[in-house]
């Protein structure tokens, strides 16, 4: 099988092998195997993150990846992760396999990577007996990672970490409401907040479908930007705690009349604000994103691995933990208001005068979360100028 029109392609410490096309200004083809240059950032903190929890595991850690393309992500693990002591790819595109093959081979570690090419969901059942469990899953598909969420939770090491991956953003957004039904199990709602709500409804899928199998998942970090949602989880058996976990599953409530926002573990109708009417967005993670001993080991990781740039993101993410699980666009409600917008750190600074607790959003740069309602945010915004009752874009 040829691989004309491939070429090497150095990310990290790594020599990929990747279709030429892929590296234009368009968006990556799917033939004749895909690679997406634009999920570098993914991909280094999906390093970091891998590493962090390897040096955690009893034993040598084994990474796991049924959908793994060129091996972007993969071969980038099995070079990068000393922790790391073998990959398992897998993708059904025979070209994509035969690239990956020949990467790791350019990069001397094809004695630690185990390459196969058959359906995503029969290379996770194979996985999954007692003693060829692996320690880190990750599913990152174009589109939805909701058909093989289960078989990745039958398949890994009770302990170890899942981490999923969704691009179908639009759809965990609230765009296609009766597609997030459909896949997700869930109301979506088009917010202000969306960009953390679709991880929480991605939250709230990996959930539910742990539950069935008397599993609990530990949120270890989340991020998102307007193309991608991707969660990292530990999953451990437990019944007794599956129970508990319920609670932390539950709705975002929203007034689009008032702008109002809460966190329930069940809907109502009218907004205790205004009297408008509230929409409910959910079943979802309602817990925290974070966990706050991750979060320093994979600021220990990074500077071991020399990533240390990203470690400003994982500050951020630290200082969310026990907050409310939405936030306020600045922007939005200045456009609303009439009034120059403010920055971020000058809205944290007003509410926290004013006596609230309040952080910037780790996952949008415009966003503030705080524990003050919207009344009070609006009026840390502009004390003069009464909100108009707008539609959420």
């Amino acid at each position: 099988m040829s691989l004309e029109g491939f070429v090497p392609h150095k990310e990290g410490r790594t020599t990929l092998l990747v279709p030429e096309l892929s590296l234009g200004k368009g968006p990556p083809e799917l033939f004749p195997a895909f690679f997406n240059p634009r999920g570098k950032v993914v991909r280094d903190i999906s390093v970091i993150a891998v590493e962090a929890f390897s040096r955690t595991t009893s034993s040598s850690a084994v990474f796991a990846d049924p959908l793994a393309g060129v091996g972007g992500r993969s071969l980038r693990i099995a070079v990068e992760c000393p922790s790391v002591s073998a990959v398992k790819a897998n993708d059904l595109n025979p070209i994509a396999i035969q690239a990956a093959s020949r990467a790791a081979h350019m990069n001397g570690c094809e004695g630690k990577v185990e390459l196969s090419g058959v359906d995503a969901n029969l290379f996770l059942a194979r996985l999954s007996s007692p003693q060829g469990r692996p320690h880190i899953i990750d599913v990152d598909p174009f589109g939805t990672p909701a058909p093989f969420v289960e078989s990745s939770l039958r398949a890994i090491v009770d302990g170890g970490m899942l981490a999923v991956t969704a691009t179908d953003t639009a759809v965990l957004s609230g765009l296609h409401p009766e597609v997030a039904r459909r896949k997700y199990g869930a109301q979506a709602l088009r917010t202000d907040y969306s960009r953390e709500s679709m991880l929480r409804m991605l939250l709230g899928l990996v959930a539910h479908r742990a539950l069935v199998y008397d599993m609990v998942i530990d949120p270890l970090l989340c991020h998102a930007d307007q193309h991608y949602a991707r969660v990292y989880c530990r999953v451990r058996i437990s019944p007794t705690e599956a129970n508990a976990s319920l609670d932390r599953i539950g709705y975002l409530l929203h007034c689009f009349k008032c702008g109002h926002r809460e966190s329930v573990d069940h809907t109502k109708e009218t907004c205790p604000l205004c009297g408008g009417r509230l929409k409910a967005s959910g079943p979802l993670w309602v817990g925290d994103l974070y966990e706050k001993a991750f979060l320093d080991s994979m600021c220990e990781a990074s500077a071991s691995l020399e990533m240390k740039k990203y470690d400003s993101l994982f500050a951020r993410a630290r200082e969310e933990i026990g907050f409310p699980p939405f936030y306020f666009k600045i922007p939005y409600f200045t456009d609303q208001l009439g009034v120059a917008s403010l920055s971020p750190s000058d809205l944290v600074e007003r509410l926290t005068a004013a006596g609230f607790r309040a952080v910037r959003s780790s996952v949008d740069g415009q966003g503030v979360k705080t524990t003050a309602n919207v009344e009070e945010v609006v009026a840390a915004l502009s004390s003069s100028h009464p909100m108009k009752p707008r539609h959420t874009k």
